[in-house]
């Protein structure tokens, strides 16, 4: 595999390697025992033996808890979104990603734009796009359309023709519902700025660099698994961060996500990926059932024999 591929497909590994982190860390955390009422009478008792604390070394303490420089009404915000995505159990969606590679003198390019009908409930969906890619010598330019159930997938790509194909071994991947991308920041909604544009939630973060973040730590550890020099100093930029919020359900409207990687490789200079994913939602809660069309069950059966 050569550099670019590694480089590439490592970066994306890594996000979402960084939003399943944070799922594992609210499940801990849901599961952490809490102070029950029996156990209440014991402290207070503890609390009469000992001499009160000074109430001056109380407050240093308040405030030092409190994040530099952050927004405690961002993180109430952001908690919102992501406890309303609870009761989403359906979506109508448009993600577009690009992403820019590049290791010395190689360069490349991988896009995606996609339209997905998704129940959540069951990760089932109906998902029409094209892929792009552009690396190595190599172009490909792919329509592609998707039923995804239960029981089984139908695929059809412009590479392989106007026939649809049936995965009888069933269940793939589900695509995005953007929570992941939420996810994978959440150690930065304490730095989010808060403001108001046509009558929506608007959480945001200026350029900044990332000196520790899930992601970060992911891609370091991952580095020689894929064969990359892990002695590589790479740098990570947040160019943009910005989540918008209906403040009526406090469900994402739409979000816009930068993020830039940047390192110099001793045998190959200056190697870099830079990342920009789009993602907004037209409809929730709409959809009852993903329904395969006959003439796609007719085609794959015709293509299997």
């Amino acid at each position: 595999m050569k550099f670019l591929t590694k480089l590439s497909l490592l970066f994306l590994l890594t996000l979402l390697l960084a939003a399943c982190s944070d799922d594992d860390k609210a499940s801990k955390d849901a599961e952490e025992p809490k102070t029950t009422e029996s156990e209440a009478p014991d402290e207070e008792a503890n609390s009469e033996e000992e001499p009160a604390d000074d109430p001056t070394e109380e407050e240093g303490t308040e405030e030092q808890d409190t994040p530099a420089g952050g927004s405690d009404e961002a993180v109430k915000i952001y908690e919102q979104l992501e406890a309303a995505f609870e009761n989403v159990e359906s979506s109508s969606s448009e993600i577009s990603m690009q992403m820019d590679i590049k290791a010395g003198t190689e360069e490349g390019t991988m896009s995606f734009d996609f339209e997905t009908d998704q129940l959540h409930t069951t990760g089932e969906h109906h998902t029409t796009g094209n892929m792009y890619l552009d690396m190595q010598g190599q172009t490909m330019d792919m329509d592609m359309e998707v039923y995804q159930t239960i029981d089984a997938t139908y695929t059809k790509n412009s590479m392989l023709g106007e026939g649809w194909v049936l995965d009888g071994a069933g269940f793939g991947i589900p695509p995005s519902t953007g929570l992941d991308v939420v996810q994978s920041m959440q150690g930065l909604a304490s730095q989010l700025q808060v403001d108001e544009i046509d009558g929506n939630i608007v959480l945001y973060l200026d350029e900044q660099k990332l000196e520790s973040h899930d992601f970060i730590d992911g891609f370091l550890a991952a580095q020689s698994q894929m064969g990359l020099d892990s002695s590589v100093d790479y740098e990570v930029f947040l160019n943009t961060f910005m989540i918008e919020v209906d403040p009526s359900t406090n469900l994402l409207n739409y979000m816009q996500f930068d993020i830039e990687m940047t390192g110099n490789d001793p045998e190959l200079g200056e190697t870099g990926v830079a990342l920009l994913l789009e993602y907004g939602v037209s409809e929730y809660n709409h959809l009852s059932e993903i329904t395969v069309p006959q003439e796609v069950i007719d085609s794959a059966a015709q293509s299997a024999n």
